[in-house]
């Protein structure tokens, strides 16, 4: 009798001893939703709108968490809205000579413009999601922590129209300078951008 009491007894101590968590191991105890599918895509566009998504991992207070997964989403956005427009003014400026009379230099400019306007403009949060996570610090120790998640988006509409105060500003620079050339070159960027070919490209 004594012998199967002991038995019982290291069989339930190991039972105990397998439940415990391993140091630094996490488990999900409260979520607003499943990991976001679109996290897996840091940039993309849909419809009439431009999406960048962000993450923070780790985080001990929910509000600074979702703080800084909006700014990362955000340095996404502009990183994107960049390679954008450089394409944009890429195509639009082909066949030009950028070397002559700092051409280049002042579609660099646009684009930094653009850019600029972009951070200041319609950027919204559009959707913000969270797991609340316990993890095991010690034996007898656990800690609570966020992960956060969150995607933001600007219209193409708003997008399109940085890209053209990016562009009127320029001409204005370039008629107080007198430069005839970068007036013109301007002048070919908006007419291109805004000819109703490029605008169902752009839309899409």
């Amino acid at each position: 009798m004594k012998q199967i009491i002991g038995l019982a007894v290291v069989v339930l101590l190991a039972g105990c001893a397998g439940l415990q968590s391993k140091v630094g191991e996490q488990r999900v105890i409260e979520q607003s939703a499943s990991k976001p599918q679109w996290l897996n895509t840091p940039f993309y566009e849909e419809g009439d709108n431009i999406f960048a998504s962000g993450a923070v991992n780790g985080v001990f207070d929910y509000a600074i968490g979702v703080r800084e997964a909006e700014s990362e989403a955000l340095a996404t956005l502009v990183k994107a809205i960049q390679q954008k427009v450089r394409y944009d003014f890429g195509r639009a400026t082909k066949g030009q000579n950028l070397e002559k009379n700092d051409l280049g230099k002042i579609i660099e400019s646009a684009i930094a413009v653009t850019t600029e306007n972009i951070k200041v403009s319609g950027v919204k949060p559009e959707r913000v999601e969270h797991q609340r996570v316990e993890e095991t610090v010690t034996s007898n120790t656990v800690r609570y922590l966020y992960n956060c998640y969150v995607l933001v988006k600007i219209s193409k509409a708003d997008y399109f129209s940085a890209r053209e105060k990016a562009l009127n500003g320029g001409l204005e620079q370039a008629k107080a300078a007198k430069n005839q050339e970068a007036e013109q070159l301007l002048n070919l960027v908006k007419e291109k951008l805004n000819a109703p070919d490029q605008e169902a490209v752009n839309k899409k």
